[in-house]
């Protein structure tokens, strides 16, 4: 199916070939009228040979312009009109000269009529026929009155024009009938068959919108899957890790390698603190499939986010003072309330403060502050702790991702609690923002936005 702009270029070029060969079978009909005796007169049938060769010229050099991408449908229509228009004043012409009203040639202009009705709009083709008709009749009534010469047909008796009024009249309400007739049938079938392209048109873009849908969400699949795998393996590396030292150290006490009571104390002390960090994966990882699962979206409430920042500042006091680490709060009063699961937003301001306790050096300081506007509330956690590098900062929220100094200074850490207070955040509409100077400290900005109703 070609668009309607590729249509009507074809249309305007299809018209100025189809008309050499008209013209040139008109001046060959000339010729042999002449050699066969007939009674047309040669010399006006080649001059409107020569001038539907001669316009055509012209139409040929116009179609560059009138028909050229991008396409002006309304510039296109309009040329394609116009030729139809002068093809019918050829034949017009043509008809007059080869005997007026008893012409052979008058049922060329239902041919002709059919061809405007597939080419342009049934309101165009009831025009085009209105119009042939009265030039049609107004020829007639002009060489029955002398007005316009009568030019004989075949027949070489017939020389006088036809002078019957009723004739005329009959003749003319036959036309007329057989035209409007014409224009209406073909009109329709035309408009009918550009509908159904139209539908064509719109299926074979729907399914086309269809076929990329679903090769989208192919890849989104095969992404899935090799997501999936790499996610597998790294759960299988970050379990076995701790089960093999856990393995390996209730191996030395039973066996009795260690009799000791302090040496039995440190194998077991080990296996506990990597049971607890297989225990703090296992609940990151749920966490997060919750969160992702939205299992917790029916528990929504209206929740003051300003005593949850300091809840969860508090909970956090007694980490930072083991670390001679000074926490301190500036919340603003009166902050605005949010519709949310409280679970899930303590446990997103819990994630960025416990990171700056964690990852600041003893006698630092973090700042946790929340101010808000018209349009959303900003909740700040500020360190002076090891910092993020530029080249870490794009990976800082992807899962299991720990950058290389973390690593260093806490051995403890499962790489998955940003991705959770980046997903929290998102799912709020919100976002959190990264302000970092390696070695200097860090700022996390949650951006949290207003609904419309927030009181």
């Amino acid at each position: 199916m070609i668009p309607r702009e590729e249509e009507l270029i074809y249309r305007s070029h299809w018209l100025v070939r189809v008309r050499w060969f008209v013209a040139l079978l008109m001046g060959a009909g000339a010729l042999v009228s002449d050699l066969l005796g007939l009674a047309y007169r040669m010399q006006p049938l080649i001059l409107v040979a020569a001038f539907v060769a001669a316009y055509n010229v012209l139409f040929a050099l116009a179609a560059r312009w009138a028909v050229t991408k991008p396409v002006d449908l309304r510039r296109a229509y309009r040329f394609v009109n116009l030729q139809i228009t002068a093809d019918f004043l050829a034949l017009l012409a043509w008809v007059h000269y080869t005997g007026g009203p008893a012409s052979p040639f008058l049922p060329f202009f239902v041919f002709h009529h059919v061809m405007c009705g597939l080419l342009v709009s049934p309101r165009m083709t009831l025009i085009h026929a209105a119009w042939v008709f009265v030039a049609l009749l107004a020829m007639a009534f002009s060489e029955a009155r002398g007005w316009l010469p009568h030019h004989q047909p075949i027949d070489p008796g017939s020389t006088r024009a036809i002078d019957s009024t009723s004739y005329l009249l009959g003749a003319a309400l036959v036309t007329v009938v057989t035209f409007l007739t014409i224009a209406i049938v073909v009109g329709g079938i035309a408009l009918r068959l550009r509908r159904r392209e139209l539908e064509l048109d719109e299926t074979r873009l729907e399914v086309e919108r269809h076929a990329h849908q679903i090769e989208g969400a192919h890849t989104r699949l095969e992404k899935l899957d090799r997501e999936r795998s790499a996610f597998f393996r790294l759960m299988s590396h970050q379990l076995r890790s701790p089960l093999t030292s856990i393995q390996t150290v209730l191996k030395l006490v039973t066996s009795g390698y260690a009799e000791e009571k302090e040496k039995i104390a440190e194998l077991v002390g080990r296996a506990e603190r990597q049971s607890q960090d297989m225990l703090a994966l296992i609940n990151d990882m749920l966490s997060l499939t919750r969160i992702r699962s939205m299992e917790e979206a029916e528990g929504q409430e209206t929740v003051a986010l300003g005593p949850l920042v300091a809840d969860v500042v508090e909970s956090v006091q007694n980490a930072a003072q083991k670390r001679k680490i000074t926490l301190t709060t500036e919340i603003e009063p009166d902050l605005p309330s949010l519709v949310v699961v409280r679970n899930q937003m303590k446990q997103l301001f819990a994630v960025l403060v416990e990171n700056a306790v964690k990852y600041t050096p003893e006698g630092g300081a973090v700042t946790v502050s929340a101010t808000s506007d018209e349009h959303a509330i900003r909740v700040a956690v500020k360190d002076t702790g090891i910092g993020v590098s530029p080249e870490d900062r794009e990976h800082i929220f992807d899962e299991f991702y720990r950058a290389p100094n973390a690593r260093s200074h806490e051995r403890v850490g499962t790489g998955l609690g940003l991705t959770i207070a980046q997903k929290v955040a998102t799912d709020l509409g919100g976002r959190i923002e990264l302000e970092s100077t390696p070695g200097r400290g860090s700022t996390f900005t949650v951006l949290l936005p207003l609904a419309p109703a927030t009181s």
